[in-house]
């Protein structure tokens, strides 16, 4: 599975409602930036419930 914002290999694969999203691990480390800074930590724990790592 490739990155959902680039064409390197994904390291970590997001499932939620049976759609699969891939992220490479430096866009993973941008996202979870953007989550330090959210208001929410129930946006976060939704987050964190989608994650799939891979194995």
């Amino acid at each position: 599975m490739q990155c959902h914002y680039c064409d390197s290999n994904a390291d970590v694969s997001i499932e939620k409602n049976r759609i699969r999203v891939g992220l490479c691990e430096e866009h993973l480390q941008e996202q979870l930036e953007g989550f330090e800074e959210a208001d929410s930590l129930s946006e976060l724990q939704q987050y964190v419930d989608a994650y799939e790592t891979k194995t």
